[in-house]
C-alpha cells in the first residue's frame, strides 16, 4: 500500500489513513489557529543564527503584534514557495489575514513584498544556453517558412 509523508509531523502514513491524520493537524484551536502548520523537516529548514531575520509582524487593521514560530521562519527561508496561500495568522483578529495587511515590526516591510522578494531570489535561473536554443528555434522557423514558400510555388505552377 502507498504511504504519504505528513507535511506537519513528517511521519509516514498509509494513504487510506492519511486524511484522518491530516484532519487532526488542521483542527482549529479556540484562538482560531490550526493545531499545527505545515513546515519542512528539521534537516531541510534553514540552520544557524536568525539574527536580522524578522519574526514579529503587526496587522495594520487591528495593530496587534504576532510572533511567527521559528520552525515556520526556518521553513519559509529554505522554501519561500511552501506557503503559497499568502495568508498569516493574526493574534488580534484571531483569524488568518492576507500577508499584504501586515508589516514586520523589525523592518517595517510589508510581509507580501518580503515574500515576493524571497521567492524571486529562489526562482531557478534560465538555462545557460537559452540563447542557443532560441537561435535554433528561429532557424527552424525560417526553414519552415522557406519550405512552405517552395511548396506553394510548386503547387501554383
Amino acid at each position: 500500500m502507498a504511504t504519504i509523508r505528513c507535511p506537519f509531523c513528517h511521519l509516514d502514513f498509509d494513504e487510506s489513513a492519511f486524511p484522518a491524520h491530516q484532519a487532526q493537524h488542521l483542527k482549529l484551536r479556540s484562538d482560531g489557529q490550526h493545531t499545527d502548520y505545515v513546515s519542512l523537516p528539521h534537516e531541510e529548514q534553514v540552520a544557524g543564527d536568525l539574527s536580522g531575520v524578522p519574526t514579529v509582524y503587526v496587522h495594520r487593521s487591528c495593530g496587534v503584534q504576532t510572533v511567527m514560530p521559528e520552525k515556520i521562519v526556518r521553513s519559509y527561508l529554505a522554501n519561500p514557495f511552501l506557503y503559497m496561500s499568502d495568508n498569516t495568522y493574526c493574534c488580534g483578529c484571531q483569524t488568518h489575514v492576507p500577508l499584504g495587511q501586515c508589516n514586520w515590526t523589525e523592518t517595517g516591510e510589508d510581509l507580501q513584498l518580503y515574500m515576493n522578494r524571497l521567492r524571486a531570489d529562489k526562482r531557478p535561473a534560465p538555462p545557460r544556453d537559452w540563447f542557443r536554443v532560441f537561435l535554433w528555434l528561429m532557424v527552424g522557423l525560417l526553414a519552415l517558412i522557406v519550405f512552405a514558400g517552395v511548396v506553394k510555388s510548386i503547387l501554383v505552377s
